[in-house]
């Protein structure tokens, strides 16, 4: 288990060409459950279970991320994208207070993220 960290559970701050995968842990209590960054850093976030966190997932600028088949729910926010490339897929992401999903762009930096066939998206 991944919990009450101050910060954020789990931070990754990858580089091009990179890549790094977080599967199956279980992040709760946390700032941030996971927090990553990096200019086209590629990253897997699968099978994971992700709750009771201030922020469930946070993308920021310019990575590629694949969010699939994680339980996402009772966090503030769901999932925060700043201006990355996420595919959120296959998840399931409840009763989050604020936003279950939540995109947007920094600085007019493009923000272009794929959502499709979430088990559900539902009481955030």
């Amino acid at each position: 288990m991944i919990a009450d960290h101050k910060e954020g559970g789990i931070l990754t701050w990858g580089v091009r060409e990179n890549s790094s995968k977080i599967m199956k842990n279980k992040i709760e209590r946390n700032s941030i459950g996971i927090h990553t960054m990096g200019e086209e850093y590629k990253l897997r976030v699968c099978q994971n279970q992700i709750h009771s966190n201030k922020i469930g997932i946070k993308v920021g600028l310019a990575c590629e991320v694949e969010i699939s088949r994680n339980s996402i729910c009772e966090n503030g926010s769901g999932i925060e994208v700043y201006s990355s490339f996420p595919v959120i897929y296959l998840n399931k992401i409840n009763k989050n207070k604020e936003n279950g999903i939540a995109t947007r762009s920094y600085k007019r930096m493009i923000c272009s993220a794929k959502i499709k066939k979430n088990v559900s998206i539902t009481g955030n």
